[in-house]
């Protein structure tokens, strides 16, 4: 495997799609191999509908990406704004499910959708007034933006409002997502300021997040949510003593 810089392989094909879709596709056979029981309670069902539909979405995204490579700009900056609010919606979309205890209700997804949208709409106007002030400005500082908007509204959740709006189990799995966002968030942060800096290897560090964020939430979530659930069982078997 040769390149010439970790920008060409970056966006090179071992990274972008197949190293994003190794795990997913193992971890979908896992699940269909392993399924075991259903589970009962509404907050697994939902957990077991969400996983679901964002392990293929998340699949999709980076083989999109490559199938629409010789497309028009403008459909090229559709088909990666879908796909990038539909990564946001999908946290959105989980938090408030946290709240409603699993019963999602289409209320609930018009809640996660509205959320979904004010961090790139302030990402986008605070992008356009810089480059009104300073000149034109690399597009990669829309996505800097984004992602440190995106980190402040994730902190803000999981210091503020999930106390305010959960307890007991949802709370901790709550806070165990927020802080997952974050960290893959962050790193994206940091990344895009090295490559602002002109350092090549920003886009090396940027590959860890991209990880993150394709291949492993959907386990992530899905092994938290057990845990969570195992320790809740298990305090309740010991109670019943």
């Amino acid at each position: 495997m040769n390149f010439e810089s970790w920008h060409a392989f970056y966006y090179g094909a071992w990274q972008w799609p197949w190293a994003l879709l190794v795990v997913p596709f193992a971890w979908m056979i896992a699940r269909a191999v392993g399924r075991g029981a259903p589970p009962t309670d509404l907050l697994g069902r939902f957990i077991r509908l969400w996983s679901t539909i964002f392990l293929v979405e998340t699949m999709l995204d980076p083989i999109a990406g490559q199938l629409v490579k010789s497309a028009s700009d403008p459909v090229q900056t559709g088909v990666g704004l879908f796909f990038v609010l539909a990564g946001d919606f999908r946290i959105y979309w989980l938090l408030v499910a946290l709240v409603e205890r699993g019963a999602w209700t289409w209320a609930g997804v018009a809640r996660a959708l509205g959320l979904t949208l004010i961090v790139p709409a302030a990402a986008f106007v605070l992008t356009r007034t810089l480059g009104a002030i300073h000149g034109e400005v690399p597009g990669q500082v829309l996505w800097l933006t984004h992602e440190a908007l995106f980190v402040a509204v994730i902190v803000f959740a999981a210091r503020f409002w999930v106390p305010s709006a959960l307890e007991g189990e949802a709370a901790r799995l709550a806070r165990r997502i927020c802080a997952w966002v974050a960290v893959y968030y962050s790193l994206w942060a940091a990344a895009d300021v090295l490559i602002l800096a002109g350092v090549d290897a920003g886009w090396l560090v940027r590959c860890i997040p991209n990880q993150l964020y394709y291949a492993l939430t959907v386990p992530f979530v899905e092994c938290a949510a057990r845990c969570v659930s195992n320790a809740r069982t298990s305090t309740s078997a010991q109670a019943a003593r």
